[in-house]
């Protein structure tokens, strides 16, 4: 199944973006809502725009990040402001009748080993907290792989990640490939060791340095063994095609071709 994040249609007015969505609804292809750039907050305004998208294809979320730190230390208005948010999405998700949530697990910015540490203690508490709200809302919670080396801000570590995904029966795994080039982790080898557990990918290419959501072919991703290991994925995995903002449409339009060849092949 093939889906397009909306991260694609970022800083269009509302005009273009519902124009936009409608003619990628018609692509015969599912729709990642990216939560932080959605045009209208409201969810009666957004059923109210959207409804005929949703009515047609499938739905999914990406959680907010914008000010939001799940890791927060607990009893600080951070920590609740980010799980209030958190729930205001998956409100979203299921009056959009979502199958999931994608979730971050930290933010972006800069960290020390120390705070890496602390948070780490912090994070399959958080997790199964948020996993039990996704329950509540009728929703799965994909956990996706985030941070970077460089940034020195990656608390689920590999080994981590696999184990947080395969211990625990209610979370699901969302693998950015583009975050796992950028931290050298051997994507093939990935897809074998969750296989089942992986419910979704965020697809997109980059150059090993920085997370530049290129279509597909235009960074230095070697895609062939990753297609080749599309094998060990469940049937319904979620192929969500994140690409930059205002990437043209017509590379769009040619990943969901790439990506709907491979599936065909295998």
């Amino acid at each position: 199944m093939i889906s397009v994040s909306t991260f694609v249609l970022s800083a269009l007015d509302i005009s273009n973006y519902i124009r936009t969505l409608g003619e990628l609804s018609r692509l015969d292809t599912g729709i990642e809502l990216f939560f932080d750039l959605l045009p209208l907050y409201k969810t009666s305004l957004l059923k109210k725009y959207i409804k005929d998208f949703v009515d047609k294809t499938r739905v999914g979320m990406h959680c907010p990040m914008s000010r939001c730190e799940i890791l927060a230390e607990k009893g600080t208005i951070l920590l609740q402001y980010s799980l209030d948010r958190h729930e205001e999405c998956f409100e979203l998700a299921e009056a959009m009748n979502s199958r999931y949530m994608v979730l971050h697990t930290n933010g972006i910015k800069k960290m020390d080993a120390r705070e890496v540490s602390y948070k780490k203690e912090l994070l399959q508490e958080r997790v199964m907290l948020l996993a039990d709200m996704a329950k509540k809302y009728n929703c799965e919670l994909w956990v996706e792989n985030v941070g970077f080396h460089k940034c020195g801000n990656i608390v689920a570590d590999l080994e981590f990640y696999k184990n947080l995904i395969l211990n625990n029966d209610n979370i699901y795994s969302l693998i950015d490939i583009g975050h796992a080039h950028v931290n050298g982790w051997d994507i093939p080898v990935l897809f074998r060791s969750l296989n089942k557990k992986i419910h979704g990918l965020h697809i997109h290419d980059n150059f090993g340095t920085n997370d530049q959501h290129l279509p597909v072919y235009q960074g230095n991703i070697n895609w062939e063994p990753i297609f080749d290991s599309f094998q060990w994925l469940k049937n319904n995995c979620e192929m969500i095609l994140e690409y930059a903002p205002q990437t043209p449409q017509k590379d769009v339009v040619k990943g969901i071709e790439i990506i709907r060849t491979k599936y065909e092949d295998l």
